[in-house]
This record gives structure tokens, C-alpha cells and sequence, in this order.
């Protein structure tokens, strides 16, 4: 089974230097864990590759994993209770 994808909402400025949470939306299934991929703009570095288990439509980020100023691509993938 194929899940829907999920959307990104808007993400403005923030500070680096602080946690960050980025909230989606997804209508399908129940989710059970969502994955998040934030690579460098740049040159297509992955500079973060996390899982978080729980039902929530979002992901939260330490302070500090990316760096103020730079451009990043994010990448959001979502998983139901059978790894779907």
C-alpha cells in the first residue's frame, strides 16, 4: 500500500540557534512515525536524516543541526502502524 504524500507547510526564517518545529498536513491513513531529510542547498549534503515516532503532523529539530544563513531542501516522508 502506497500512502498519500504529505505537505510541508510553510517554513519561514528561523533561528538556527534554537529548536525548530515543522508541521505538516496529511489526510489518508493514521501515521504512527514520520521521517524527515534536510539536505544542503548547495550541494545536496544530507545534513539531517530523523525519525519521529508518534501520531503528531510535525517534526521538531535540536538547535544547532543547521546553520543560520544557508539554504536547505526538506524532504518529508510519513509511515502508518504495517511500515507503509
Amino acid at each position: 500500500m502506497t500512502l498519500s504524500t504529505p505537505r510541508l507547510d510553510f517554513v519561514g526564517v528561523f533561528d538556527a540557534n534554537y529548536s525548530h518545529t515543522f508541521s505538516f498536513s496529511y489526510s489518508t491513513e493514521q501515521i504512527t512515525r514520520n521521517r524527515l531529510i534536510i539536505k544542503k542547498n548547495s550541494n545536496n549534503e544530507v545534513v539531517y536524516d530523523q525519525e519521529q515516532i508518534g501520531m503528531r503532523l510535525e517534526h521538531t529539530i535540536n538547535p544547532n543541526v543547521l546553520q543560520n544563513n544557508m539554504d536547505y531542501i526538506v524532504q518529508l516522508q510519513v509511515f502508518d502502524g504495517y511500515g507503509n
